[in-house]
């Protein structure tokens, strides 16, 4: 009598240990799953958020490829600035490439902020960054230059 092969252990899903500033993964069950959530740990990117000494406002500089793998960073500098009374001004000039969640991420950042009365502009507005928001509909909701808010 032939025997069924063995199940193959099922894998549990292990989250990325930079998931959430603050949150550990979960222990990895093997070496090799422990090695596997050690390489993709992304140390964490030095602020970008600038309070200029002469007005106050703060300013948050955009990375050139805004992925879904730096928008942790991104997020944690955009709440420390959400509240601010003072303008916010954020600078795309640098923007090559931008996804999806970076996207949702700046425009939930802008809407709060314009439903608190507060200033959001936008310094050196790439054609990358227009397109993106352009082809997700949501161009006039992050209120980009040329956009009536």
């Amino acid at each position: 009598m032939a025997r069924a092969p063995a199940k193959a252990p099922k894998r549990k899903r292990v989250a990325a240990a930079n998931a959430a500033p603050g949150i550990e993964a979960p222990a990895a069950e093997s070496p090799v799953a422990a090695s596997i959530v050690a390489d993709s740990a992304v140390p964490a990117a030095e602020p970008v958020v600038e309070s200029t000494a002469t007005s106050g406002a703060a300013a948050i500089t955009l990375a050139a490829n805004c992925s879904i793998k730096e928008v942790a960073v991104l997020r944690s500098q955009l709440c420390a600035v959400v509240d601010s009374g003072e303008p916010v001004a954020i600078d795309a000039s640098a923007v090559e490439r931008i996804d999806t969640a970076t996207l949702q991420l700046l425009y939930a950042f802008v809407r709060d902020r314009l439903n608190s009365d507060r200033e959001v502009t936008w310094q050196g507005v790439p054609a990358a960054l227009t397109d993106a928001a352009r082809l997700l509909g949501v161009r006039d909701l992050l209120c980009l230059p040329a956009a009536a808010c």
